[in-house]
């Protein structure tokens, strides 16, 4: 994934590397859903191409 930090795979990672790979995805992920996720009359729902 191009948004993800690359982790040494000769390394054990830390929890720092664990937490940063994770804040990562969240903040990805929040960033889809606020991009993709509106409200549709009194529903929320995902607009998305297709």
């Amino acid at each position: 994934m191009e948004f993800l930090d690359l982790i040494d795979e000769d390394g054990i990672p830390q929890v720092s590397d664990v937490t940063l790979i994770l804040s990562q995805y969240v903040s990805a992920m929040r960033g889809f859903r606020n991009k993709y996720y509106e409200l549709d009359g009194d529903k929320y729902r995902w607009f998305t191409e297709n």
